[in-house]
Parts: C-alpha cells; sequence; structure tokens
C-alpha cells in the first residue's frame, strides 16, 4: 500500500487545504496526481471568500492511504460518487465505505486517514466553508442545523450521512457538466453547490439516520445486502433471495434497507446501474443500447427513460457531450 508523506499531501491538495487564501478573489487551481501515485486530477476552485468547491477524478496504481495531520477544518460536505473510500477520524472512528454517499463533515484539530482502493476510479465533489460564514448564514431551525451549529461553537467532531438521492445526483451531474467561463461559471458553480448542500440537509432533515434502532447483526446483515447488490446491479437477486443469503427475512431487509440508506432496495439497484451507465457512456465506445444491456436494461427504451429520470439528459446527448 502506498502511503502520501506530508510533502506528497501538500502538492496533491495545494490551494486547497489551505483554504483560507488572502483575497476573495474566484479562482481555480489543477494539480495533476503525481505519476509514482497513478492518474487523475484535483480541481481547486475558490468560488468566494467563505466556499471553496473541490473536484476530484483520481485512479490510484494501488491502494493509498492517506494520513491527513491535525488542522482547523472548515465544515465539508462531500459527495462521493465513484470508488471506494474508508475512513477513520480521530475520536470518531471508523466511517465508510463510502460509495454513492453524501455528507457533512466537521472534525477540529483532530487526526484522519483515508483508504482508497488501488485501480478503481475515485470520484468526488467537496465543497468546503468557512464555520464563521455558516455559523452567520444557518438558522437553527432543525435537529439537523442545531447539530450543526452545536458543533462549530463548542468545536466537537460531527458527521451526519446518506446514500446519494437523484436530485443530488442530478445537481452533481450539472455541476459537473458545466461549461460557462468567468464570472458566469463561478455564480453557476456557486449556486449547485449551495443546491447541493440545501437538498443534503434537506434529506438529513426528513430521514434522520435511524440505524440506532436495528441491532448490531441486523446492521451488518444489511451492509452485506448492499455489498452484494453493488457487485452486479445488472443482475441483481431477488429480494427473497438477498434476504436468504444475508440470513434474514424479507420485511427486516426492505425496513432495515431503508433506514439505513435513505432508500428502498429497487431504488438503490436503480441508482447503481444508472451510475455505472453514465461511467460507459462517458469512457467506452459502446453504443447507447450496448450499455442498456450491460446495466440490465432489455428494453433500449426502458433505459433511456431511467436515465433521463436520473440525470436530466438523456444518453444520447450525454455521448454528445463527452
Amino acid at each position: 500500500m502506498n502511503r502520501l508523506t506530508p510533502f506528497d499531501l501538500a502538492e496533491l491538495y495545494r490551494g486547497f487545504m489551505s483554504w483560507q487564501s488572502p483575497d476573495g478573489e474566484f479562482h481555480e487551481r489543477r494539480n495533476l496526481l503525481p505519476a509514482h501515485l497513478g492518474q487523475g486530477v484535483v480541481r481547486s476552485i475558490k468560488l468566494n471568500e467563505n466556499m471553496h468547491l473541490m473536484l476530484s477524478d483520481q485512479v490510484f496504481a494501488e491502494d493509498l492511504r492517506i494520513n491527513a495531520p491535525r488542522a482547523d477544518w472548515p465544515l465539508e460536505f462531500i459527495f462521493t460518487y465513484g470508488g471506494n473510500i474508508q475512513t477513520a477520524i480521530e475520536d470518531i472512528g471508523n466511517l465508510g465505505p463510502f460509495t454513492n454517499h453524501a455528507a457533512v463533515l466537521y472534525m477540529p484539530e483532530r487526526h484522519a486517514r483515508m483508504e482508497l482502493a488501488g485501480e478503481v476510479r475515485h470520484q468526488s465533489v467537496s465543497i468546503k466553508l468557512n464555520p464563521s460564514y455558516v455559523k452567520r448564514w444557518l438558522e437553527n431551525d432543525s435537529p439537523i442545523i442545531e447539530d450543526i451549529l452545536r458543533a462549530l461553537e463548542e468545536k466537537t467532531p460531527l458527521i451526519h450521512q446518506r446514500p446519494l438521492l437523484p436530485a443530488q445526483q442530478l445537481a452533481l451531474f450539472q455541476l459537473l457538466q458545466c461549461s460557462l467561463t468567468g464570472s458566469a461559471s463561478r455564480l453557476y458553480l456557486e449556486s449547485k453547490s449551495l443546491e447541493l448542500i440545501a437538498l443534503l440537509l434537506g434529506s438529513l432533515h426528513e430521514a434522520p439516520n435511524s440505524a440506532c434502532k436495528l441491532r448490531e447483526g441486523d446492521i451488518e446483515k444489511i451492509h452485506l445486502a448492499r455489498d452484494i447488490l453493488l457487485q452486479n446491479p445488472a443482475d441483481p437477486p431477488s429480494l427473497r433471495a438477498l434476504a436468504r443469503q444475508v440470513g434474514t427475512n424479507e420485511f427486516k431487509l426492505k425496513s432495515g434497507f431503508k433506514s439505513i440508506f435513505g432508500t428502498t432496495v429497487f431504488a438503490y439497484v436503480r441508482q447503481q446501474r444508472m451510475e455505472q451507465a453514465r461511467v460507459l457512456l462517458a469512457c467506452s465506445d459502446s453504443s447507447v443500447t450496448q450499455v442498456a444491456l450491460q446495466v440490465g436494461y432489455a428494453s433500449p427504451g426502458h433505459f433511456v427513460e431511467a436515465f433521463k429520470a436520473q440525470f436530466g439528459i438523456t444518453p444520447g446527448r450525454l455521448r454528445a457531450r463527452t
């Protein structure tokens, strides 16, 4: 396993980890992943003096461990839509593995360690906000907001996470497809960043994580079911077969899955199929019909409808843009 030295880490995230820039001007920096680590790029975009955006798209040559030093971290909203990230944070413990997840994270003066699988495409969008700005900006009108404001005031660790919802996936897709330049680009990226934050806070408020109501053994079975679905979303087992595989019944599987991941088993599988299709359309020469078959759709028409419902664009138009 490769390990990033403090120098490597500073170079990889230069201009983003030191997020308190001396001026309020909009600027962007692209950092290529060092060749000995793999291939990819990290885009660091300063939207204003209180908001930074990082777009990461990388493939590591082998498993990678990043040890992040203690720092005065800002409040962070993270959206992972590709790859598999395992994180451990001082005083919080192990988190993940994260894939197709959204999280709000605050870890003041805490060590953090991230482990990323090699030969896997890791894609994420991270929005970092100045804590003093957040305290002025947010109103204490929900339990989630109350948790965030308390953590910022008391400088205590905080994490809330949910699987990506279709609306968040659409906003991510639109942000990543931005073709504007100059002030128009800044306004668009800032508005999409705020939309992503609002959607995540709204989903956390509407469906707070109720995993604590499940027994530890049940939670493990639900996570195992999720892992089985991820192995082959194009041809998943039936609910009955999946429940039998993990040693539970259909009712516990359905209710537990919705409790932990915020969506139904069927919707989760569809979401994974659409994400796989998006990657295939962007990175392969397969036709739309071939992609539909590869992700489990016998009817190209049904595939096109599902894809447009998920991302707001047809597969053909996406292919034309890439």
